[in-house]
């Protein structure tokens, strides 16, 4: 993580039983510095909910700068006077507010942030009757219908409710099912183009993506002058592993294909899979 990108931690909350010492990824400090929340880039505030109005101006110049990352409040009272005491400082950061009792999910984000993986690890989980909700360690809220994720579709819903979280956030978990579940695996069940990206990102990075490409070119009886947009140059470099196709070109051929992308790619897959890179004839015209 490079300096600009330091994570500077306000820790206010003495409840708190995680050891916090300033470090390269991490920079530590006990008072609200307006300096500090008007050029620090990252900012996480850690403090009980009885003391928020005594970081209230820090937390609103940080938020108002798009600086304030997370705002970790301990419920260290009835979580019915949190409300009040978020209107008594003024603070208007739901968006980037957590609400714990304990100290699991602050030190999940604060490893997360430390090093830099804080969009991969889950900070917190819970199921509802009919939908999963979870926060990542970048606050990140994702809520996940049951019905979009078969395995849990099918689980009973005493089972559904009783998830364990990873101890650094890695996955969720269903003990009595034997599923796991990482935050990806959540983001692709609700959203197609989250899913495509990574199905592009993997396939572009496999050397015999070409060969699968003229593979299912040939098994379908598609010349290779007859893929619009895609001149006859570029199929014979992309099917001879010597051009890694765009996002847009692989669209065209899917198009070609009939398929929608999501499908195109799942039969390159297929293809890859069924198939030892010997038996692909890279050569075919």
């Amino acid at each position: 993580m490079s300096v600009a990108n330091h994570v500077h931690v306000l820790h206010q909350d003495r409840s708190c039983g995680i050891p916090l010492r300033s470090s390269r990824a991490l920079k530590v400090s006990r008072r609200p510095d307006m300096s500090i929340a008007k050029v620090a880039p990252n900012i996480i505030v850690l403090v009980a909910a009885s003391k928020l109005p005594a970081v209230g101006e820090f937390v609103r110049e940080a938020n108002r700068r798009h600086h304030l990352k997370a705002l970790l409040v301990q419920a260290d009272l009835d979580e019915r006077w949190i409300g009040q005491l978020l209107d008594r400082a003024r603070v208007r950061t739901l968006r980037n507010l957590l609400v714990h009792k304990g100290d699991q999910q602050p030190r999940r984000i604060l490893e997360a942030w430390r090093t830099g993986v804080q969009s991969k690890l889950i900070a917190d989980a819970i199921a509802l009757p009919d939908r999963l909700l979870v926060i990542s360690c970048a606050l990140e809220r994702l809520e996940v219908p049951y019905s979009s994720l078969t395995t849990l579709d099918l689980m009973p819903a005493p089972d559904r409710a009783r998830l364990d979280i990873d101890p650094d956030g890695s996955y969720l978990y269903w003990p009595r099912a034997d599923v796991h579940l990482d935050l990806d695996s959540l983001r692709f069940a609700i959203d197609d183009g989250a899913r495509e990206k990574a199905q592009l990102e993997t396939l572009r990075k496999n050397e015999h993506l070409g060969a699968a490409i003229c593979h299912l070119r040939h098994s379908t009886d598609i010349a290779i002058g007859a893929i619009d947009g895609v001149t006859d140059r570029q199929m014979r470099r992309i099917e001879g592993g010597h051009s890694v196709p765009r996002s847009a070109t692989l669209k065209r051929l899917a198009h070609a294909h009939g398929m929608s992308l999501h499908n195109y790619l799942n039969a390159l897959a297929s293809t890859m899979n069924r198939k030892a890179p010997s038996h692909i004839n890279q050569n075919q015209t």
